[in-house]
């Protein structure tokens, strides 16, 4: 019997891009999520209203740019692609 135990591999970090809705000037901001640092969607959308400084106060909404379809969980983020930060309002398009 080994002295490692059997670790469950941690879950991947995943790293999008996310811009301010209604912003066309604004270049857009790296976030990395991981386990550590965005536990729930809700920690998350705190990290991201720290870092895109938005106008329009909170971020309460996450947006796909393309179809403007709501991203409610963080599964639901996909590495490498672009998401829109919004706040109560509803998805400007650019």
């Amino acid at each position: 019997m080994s002295s490692r135990g059997s670790y469950a591999h941690p879950p991947p970090t995943k790293t999008v891009i996310v811009f301010r809705n209604g912003d066309a000037f604004y270049p857009g901001r790296k976030f990395v999520i991981n386990q550590r640092q965005s536990s729930t969607f809700d920690s998350f959308l705190n990290t991201v209203t720290r870092g895109i400084t938005a106008h329009f106060g909170a971020v309460r909404n996450i947006y796909t740019p393309n179809k403007g379809h709501r991203v409610a969980n963080l599964e639901q983020l996909v590495h490498g692609e672009i998401y829109v930060a919004a706040g109560s309002e509803r998805l400007k398009k650019m």
